[in-house]
């Protein structure tokens, strides 16, 4: 039987308009794990039966123009969250917060799985620190609410 930890589903995923823009617009930080940037938003954690991760997947079509190569990227930045989020679901599970987090291509050549996997690994480090880091400071500036 497929373990479910290890899924996507769609409540995973940011695909609401409004979470969308306040991820642009009241972001609590962003950083580079090359080729993939990285824009995230910390808030409190408000409905229990929401997950506490959310993450947005995007390719300009300004570096890849034919739509099979962005959804390659898409495809395997997908595979490399979903095998590697355990660790970051537990640590926003135990500080008790949300995060939405935007992951953006930034190369114009199509990686492949290995790169990705281990920029997706430097994501969730990086990540999981900025979480304890936000803590340790009382979460001063990440809980910007509407």
């Amino acid at each position: 039987m497929l373990n479910k930890s290890f899924g996507l589903e769609k409540p995973e995923r940011l695909y609401l308009r409004d979470d969308i823009r306040r991820l642009f617009e009241q972001s609590s930080g962003s950083f580079i794990a090359y080729p993939l940037r990285v824009i995230y938003r910390v808030v409190p954690r408000k409905e229990e039966g929401r997950p506490a991760v959310s993450i947005l997947i995007s390719v300009a079509k300004k570096r890849f123009k034919h739509a099979v190569d962005r959804n390659r990227v898409k495809r395997l930045v997908r595979e490399a969250y979903r095998l590697q989020k355990q660790s970051l679901v537990e640590e926003v599970g135990r500080q008790g917060v949300t995060l939405h987090f935007a992951v953006l291509m930034l190369d114009k050549e199509l990686p492949d799985l290995k790169t990705i996997e281990v920029a997706m690994q430097r994501i969730i480090r990086r990540l999981g620190r900025e979480l304890k880091h936000a803590s340790n400071d009382s979460l001063p500036n990440a809980f910007q609410s509407r």
